[in-house]
């Protein structure tokens, strides 16, 4: 059954297309800091989850007032917070070394790994077509990270970990942590990684900004950038299911690369187009399978 654009579905679509320029800001901004001005990469992800939880609970208590914190599944936001700290670490550090376009096809095999884990954990059937589509997907991977010629970059293991992470923050997200309020869930987004790394900021010796300029960019990776765009991924699935919005994920695969070319006034490789290729036309593929499933099946839900 097909979704029927209404403006609340169009909303939740536009919103989750801004998430993905917010993500792409955030990635070019510590790669900016890290490549060009030789700030350690362990120093903005510290200072991205401290800055990004003090807005997070600046969102969480005007949504929610004091009792941001409350929540009947403490455990499973706290583990979400974790996974998202994962995220962010791999992530980061990936970003030291490798291309902006790299990460992200790498990242973009999360659909395949959702698929997988949903198999394993969750017992959720996977037919063929679906195995074919995750195969070419992971295909389209190894045409990237070439792991066996010179290509190949150990932090591409990373970037997978990255994917990986997400991959288990979908399965928890399927578990039902939308039963808390947008600001409880906006106030569990960074705190694990903000207690976790706030030590680090104090201990670690690294160059910092000298310009104004830098300093506005380095507080925005985290105060504005990561918490808009967690934020309004949240919000994008309130208005519209992940099933209508997955394939949009895609776009962002453009905005890294202009932000690569801005940046390095480098295109892509042309392995990075191949692979993303292959990942792009296999995801898409697999999210066409799973429509078919629950439009045979009846299942209007959003598992």
């Amino acid at each position: 059954m097909r979704a029927r654009f209404t403006p609340s579905l169009t909303f939740g679509i536009l919103i989750f297309m801004a998430s993905n320029v917010f993500h792409t800001l955030t990635d070019a901004s510590a790669q900016y800091f890290v490549k060009f001005l030789g700030v350690n990469a362990l120093f903005i992800i510290s200072l991205r989850f401290l800055t990004g939880q003090i807005s997070s609970t600046a969102i969480g208590f005007s949504l929610s007032g004091p009792g941001l914190w409350r929540t009947n599944h403490l455990a499973r936001n706290l583990l979400r917070s974790v996974l998202m700290a994962g995220t962010t670490l791999t992530n980061f550090w990936a970003l030291a070394f490798l291309d902006l376009t790299v990460t992200i096809t790498i990242i973009f095999s999360t659909p395949f790994l959702v698929a997988l884990f949903a198999w394993l954990f969750l017992g959720e059937r996977v037919g063929f077509h679906r195995l074919i589509a995750i195969g070419v997907g992971f295909l389209g991977v190894l045409v990237v990270t070439n792991p066996f010629g010179e290509s190949f970059h150990p932090a591409m293991l990373l970037s997978l970990g990255t994917a990986l992470c997400m991959a288990g923050l979908a399965i928890v997200t399927r578990l039902g942590t939308n039963e808390d309020s947008l600001g409880t869930q906006a106030f569990y987004t960074t705190l694990v990684g903000a207690v976790v790394c706030l030590p680090f900021l104090f201990f670690i010796e690294t160059p910092l900004p000298t310009k104004v300029g830098d300093w506005v960019l380095l507080l925005a990776i985290g105060l504005v950038f990561g918490t808009c765009g967690h934020f309004a991924n949240v919000v994008a699935h309130r208005f519209a299911p992940a099933s209508t919005i997955a394939p949009f994920m895609y776009l962002q695969l453009l905005w890294m690369a202009v932000a690569q070319y801005v940046l390095y006034r480098e295109p892509p490789r042309i392995e990075t187009y191949i692979g993303a290729a292959l990942v792009i036309v296999s995801g898409l593929y697999l999210w066409h399978r799973q429509q078919l499933h629950r439009a045979q099946s009846g299942d209007q839900t959003d598992a």
